[in-house]
């Protein structure tokens, strides 16, 4: 999708992003500590609100390198993670009565940044702003009367999260090296807890 120039938006509260049955919340590992610590989840509790969602075809090279995050080895299969969703398809962590997130400070980058995604101009350091297709599809947020954004902003934000997503591959190619050599066991409650020690060794 070709980048825009002129952005008018204002996010609503419709909860529309939070609902949709089919978006799965991606989550790297930095969202993950993140959530666990401003909740003061342990492990058994952070397996109640992680997603392993398990792709059910065989991923080529190309698909790969199209998603968000890289999908990595578990008990189960090849999987990506993103946050637990009810069996409406609803966020787990989405207030139906306000319509709000119940966790808005710890939210996931996914959500800091919808209803857009970024990308470097031909491999130099500028950066672009893209409204992604779920936006386009379902966001109320775009109208004519919605004030220009603040592109300093949004473009600081997308560094941020653009060197999230590199940290995060280059961790679960890790994870993925070290489960080829069977030096772990590749299950999800194995992978959270390499994350947990992730945070345990920042602390300290």
């Amino acid at each position: 999708m070709d980048a825009e120039n002129d952005i008018n938006f204002e996010c609503i509260r419709c909860g529309n992003c939070c609902t949709d049955p089919k978006t799965i919340v991606n989550l790297t590992y930095s969202d993950i500590i993140r959530i666990k610590s401003g909740l003061k989840l342990n492990l058994n509790e952070l397996l109640e609100v992680v997603g392993f969602y398990i792709f059910d075809h065989n991923l080529d090279e190309n698909t790969k390198k199209r998603l968000v995050t890289p999908p990595l080895h578990t008990e189960r299969g090849l999987s990506y993670i993103g946050l637990l969703k009810d069996h409406k398809g609803k966020c787990f962590f989405f207030d139906s009565t306000n319509k709000k997130c119940k966790i808005y400070p710890l939210r996931p980058n996914f959500c800091k940044t919808f209803p857009f995604s970024f990308g470097y101009k031909d491999d130099s350091a500028d950066l672009y702003i893209v409204i992604t297709k779920k936006a386009k599809d379902y966001c109320l947020g775009f109208t004519p009367n919605s004030p220009p954004i603040d592109r300093s902003y949004w473009l600081k934000l997308g560094e941020e999260v653009l060197k999230d997503l590199k940290h995060n591959s280059e961790f679960i190619a890790q994870w993925n090296l070290l489960v080829k050599k069977k030096k772990l066991v590749p299950s999800a409650k194995q992978f959270l807890i390499k994350v947990i020690e992730l945070e345990k060794n920042h602390k300290d």
